[in-house]
């Protein structure tokens, strides 16, 4: 009888692992945009976000991993608005919106309870949250969540743009345990591509950063 309902309980979860779809991660391979938009609209809206380019207004689509190509400006619009909700804002993490946290701010009267918003967050980084909200009389209301995708660059461990004696100490910590390099900092530590992150592709990384080498080829 045991037997029987431990195999009935491995089919369910098997059945369940085929039911339910899988999530899609972004990759080295994908290309700089906005990724895992979710709107959430908890309160009183209804709000539509569309993925925009920095000069174009056609709509953005997403490739395989939700991420949406060179996208950096979202088009909000909100309808549903029962008070005067006037003020849209981003800021890189969930709380009280502070000057560090920051990346978007707009105001602006609804109209015949719709409001319309071109969103262009500033200095939008990799591996970070982003979160829209739309503040009013009646409360603050959370519309979405999205993220960035950066592509990393070989020995730009940091993601900072430069490749220099920073990045070659982080790899070098990496080594001895002394920091854990994950996700594209770990991708990026690999610059001569046998498998390790060790002091050779620090070393490497060093003479990149003075000139004495010129890539990691």
């Amino acid at each position: 009888m045991k037997r029987r309902i431990v195999q009935l309980l491995l089919a369910a979860v098997l059945l369940v692992g085929l039911l339910t779809p899988a999530v899609a991660a972004v990759d080295a391979a994908d290309p700089e945009g906005i990724y895992d938009l979710e709107i959430v609209s908890e309160y009183l809206a209804t709000a539509t976000i569309v993925p925009l380019t920095a000069d174009s207004e056609s709509p953005v689509s997403a490739n395989a991993n939700g991420v949406y190509p060179a996208a950096v400006r979202l088009q909000v619009t909100v309808t549903g608005i029962t008070d005067n909700y006037s003020l849209i804002f981003a800021q890189n993490e969930d709380g009280v919106p502070t000057e560090s946290n920051l990346v978007y701010i707009d105001q602006k009267s609804a109209e015949a309870g719709t409001l319309s918003f071109l969103v262009y967050p500033s200095a939008l980084k990799g591996d970070t949250t982003y979160y829209l909200y739309l503040s009013g009389t009646s409360g603050r209301d959370l519309l979405a969540s999205f993220k960035y995708n950066v592509p990393y660059v070989l020995g730009d461990i940091n993601g900072d743009g430069d490749i220099d004696s920073i990045d070659a100490l982080l790899v070098l910590q990496h080594s001895v345990k002394i920091v854990t390099l994950e996700g594209k900092q770990f991708l990026a530590a690999d610059v001569n591509g046998d498998g390790d992150r060790d002091s050779v592709d620090a070393l490497l990384i060093l003479q990149y950063s003075v000139g004495i080498i010129a890539s990691f080829d």
